[in-house]
């Protein structure tokens, strides 16, 4: 099964607490936040769903020097690697995504001469293509967010006058640091910390915020007098409107977040554009009365978007996250009762009021009726009594 991953995919950060803090889990997160934020957990949650073969076949191609024995687990995602990383192979592999996707072979020169001019040795510099143009371009922009965002780690590497991109790294209890910057010029990589590992077990002061301030403090002479380049978009890519939170195409729904509009253009390769509509967005109708979901007896109820989680009511480790306050509450309300039917009025017996009416006792055939008054006629032979509506008559 292919994985495919997009810049907008979804991860979630529910439960971490980060080591000597008392922050919680961030929540959702595309991979613009998760680099902006340098977030651990959704990195080694991305590199379990990659597989860590897959990473190794694309650091090896890059010239990182792997141990395909040892370099097994999930702390490759942040770096853990049995023999390290030089910063002349981290730079050599942050060039990769700036030639395109292409990976050169570091050179130290680039030609020997002779006194008279004449070249006596030219190195060879071999090229393999790693990524795509189109995913290279994509991670080009996505390494802007630790630069220019809001949040990024990384804001102290701008250079006036030119476009950088790149990534800051730190280590526990920062005994060393480091970052990777990128220019339309020049790739390089500024690492700070001990010779020996072991002089820095007691912690240090080695944040990644000094690396990248002394990256800009050296490129930026080197790039004195060089005009701003920046990098041209290839073809086969296209734009979509997506949910920053679920990742997928957005709703109205996701444009009345509670945060605010969750709704935003992001790039894709083509022919990779999500084909589903966000769910993680939803209106839901909450009882005044108790806060929560409102229910069929509830009378007083208000509607509102909030955000949900798939099994949110057997897993609940969402409350720990940021982002739980905007979440839709799981619990349905019991407070609101269904209203008693009301008693019926009894409907009066009219038949009952009177014994003397048709049909009862005194009825049609009764010469003891109620009315007294009696007119008695006798007519050519014919006897007449009437009482009270009755009549009998006899021959």
């Amino acid at each position: 099964m292919r994985l495919l991953l997009t810049i907008a995919k979804k991860h979630l950060e529910n439960t971490h607490q980060r080591i000597g803090t008392a922050q919680s889990g961030l929540g959702y997160m595309n991979m613009r936040e998760i680099l902006m934020r340098s977030a651990n957990v959704p990195e080694v949650t991305l590199l379990q769903q990659l597989t860590v073969p897959k990473s190794l076949s694309y650091l090896s191609k890059m010239g990182i020097n792997v141990d395909a024995e040892g370099d097994v687990g999930l702390s490759l995602a942040l770096g853990g690697l049995t023999n390290g990383v030089t910063t002349k192979e981290m730079a050599a592999a942050y060039a990769t995504i700036e030639n395109g996707g292409v990976y050169r072979t570091p050179l130290y020169y680039t030609k020997v001469t002779d006194s008279s001019g004449n070249i006596v040795f030219e190195p060879k510099q071999e090229e393999i293509r790693v990524f795509s143009e189109q995913n290279a371009w994509l991670l080009l922009d996505l390494l802007k967010e630790p630069i220019y965002g809001s949040q990024g780690t990384g804001g102290q590497a701008r250079i006036s006058g030119q476009d950088v991109r790149g990534k800051t790294g730190t280590t526990n209890r920062d005994s060393s640091s480091s970052f990777c910057g990128i220019t339309k010029y020049y790739t390089a990589c500024v690492w700070l910390g001990f010779d020996f590992e072991a002089d820095g077990n007691t912690g240090g002061n080695a944040n990644s915020g000094i690396c990248a301030n002394l990256y800009k403090t050296i490129m930026t002479k080197v790039h004195a007098g060089k005009e701003k380049q920046s990098w041209n978009q290839p073809s086969g890519i296209t734009t979509a409107v997506v949910c920053r939170t679920s990742g997928k195409l957005a709703t109205e729904e996701c444009r009345h977040d509670p945060e605010g509009n969750k709704a935003y253009t992001e790039f894709f390769r083509t022919g990779t554009v999500p084909g589903d509509y966000c769910d993680i967005h939803q209106k839901v109708e909450i009882c005044s009365v108790s806060g929560k979901r409102a229910g069929e007896n509830c009378k007083n109820k208000t509607e509102g978007v909030f955000i949900t989680r798939s099994g949110a009511e057997e897993n609940q480790n969402w409350r720990s996250s940021a982002d739980a306050k905007y979440m839709a509450p799981v619990e349905v309300c019991e407070v609101c009762q269904k209203e008693p039917e009301p008693t019926p009025t009894p409907t009066p017996d009219v038949n009952g009021m009177n014994n003397n009416a048709v049909g009862n006792n005194n009825a049609i055939g009764n010469n003891n009726n109620v009315n007294s008054s009696n007119t008695n006629t006798n007519t050519n032979g014919i006897y007449t009594n009437t009482s009270a509506g009755n009549t009998n008559v006899s021959h």
